[in-house]
């Protein structure tokens, strides 16, 4: 099976022991920071409106993106105006970004481009969450709740909701800290965790106590780069090769499988690498499955690959008790 993590990060063996020294390295200089922002030696920064973090306590691949865009469209369905942050990782900027449809994944990024074009929200790209909020509010001074794509452990913002995604594939993993586990910071989590969101059901019990959610694919369905559906069996009839450039791509990889779907070849890049005409022509023959994270990247491509594109719809079910809990956490902490 093809990963983008390390073995050793699921379950404990002799390479997670061999650098548990580093991560008690890494553990402690986390708990310095930690204590230093609880004595207020660091300032942190409280937003004029309602922040609602969504996040994770390990490395990748947990589902966040799609999550964020569930979570932006179902707030604006109750008619709330929603602004996001986000760091823009894989994204070239000196300054804040406001993302637009012009906008070049090379500079704002692949997951704030998607995440714009999912939900036509204002997004603002900055890896200092304060000036991105500063520059979203300046332009868009109307905006009544923001979401932070990732900063769980981005402690000099202060928020009013903390989300947790987790992947329920994989949990926390071996339990451990980098680099001889998974976790970007030792548990419990530094942020007051209000909801845990778990992408399936989890199989084990968390050490975090917070109410829990499930969330699904609300569908399998297939679509051309136009928007336009095509049925699985007409995608067998075609050569298929899969191009991604995600975290843990073998739950894409697994998902294809499980819908009957068997790759003639599978290319796997780096999490937010860029992706060019040059590295498909092994696939000229067929259709090209990728995720909605990969089209943003496609946005150069000729003709002649668009038409060969196919994504894998990711959109969401959110459960409306975390809508809820979202807008009762909002409300309460802005009395």
């Amino acid at each position: 099976m093809l990963r983008d993590i390390p073995f050793f990060w699921r379950k404990r063996c002799w390479q997670s022991w061999v650098l548990l020294p580093l991560s008690l390295i890494f553990r402690a200089l986390v708990l310095l920071r930690r204590q230093l922002y609880r004595l207020g030696v660091i300032a942190s920064y409280r937003a004029p409106v309602p922040v609602i973090v969504v996040g994770n306590v390990t490395v990748g691949g947990n589902g966040k993106t799609p999550l964020v865009i569930a979570l932006v469209n179902a707030l604006q369905e109750k008619g709330w105006k929603v602004g996001v942050i986000s760091r823009g990782y894989g994204g070239n900027r000196r300054k804040p970004v406001l993302v637009n449809e012009k906008s070049d994944v090379r500079t704002v990024g692949d997951e704030p481009l998607l995440i714009h074009q999912k939900t036509r929200a204002p997004v603002s790209v900055y890896y200092r969450r304060q000036r991105a909020i500063e520059n979203l509010l300046m332009h868009f001074p109307e905006t009544e709740l923001i979401i932070s794509d990732d900063g769980l452990q981005h402690y000099a913002l202060q928020y009013d909701c903390a989300l947790l995604a987790i992947a329920a594939d994989f949990g926390l993993g071996n339990g451990f800290c980098l680099p001889a586990g998974a976790l970007r910071e030792p548990l419990p989590p530094f942020a007051t965790i209000d909801a845990i969101i778990t992408t399936g059901k989890m199989s084990t019990a968390l050490p975090i106590s917070a109410p829990q959610f499930v969330t699904t694919f609300k569908n399998d369905q297939f679509y051309r780069s136009n928007g336009e559906r095509i049925s699985i069996e007409t995608l067998k009839e075609n050569p298929l090769y899969v191009v991604t450039a995600i975290a843990r791509p073998e739950r894409f990889l697994n998902r294809l499988h499980a819908l009957g779907i068997s790759p003639v070849i599978s290319k796997i890049f780096a999490d937010h690498a860029m992706l060019h005409e040059s590295m498909l022509t092994f696939a000229a023959d067929g259709l090209i499955l990728m995720t909605t994270k990969d089209q943003v990247k496609t946005q150069n491509w000729s003709a002649f690959w668009q038409e060969k594109i196919i994504v894998l719809s990711d959109e969401l079910t959110i459960d409306e008790e975390l809508i809820s809990l979202i807008l009762s956490c909002a409300t309460r902490t802005r009395k």
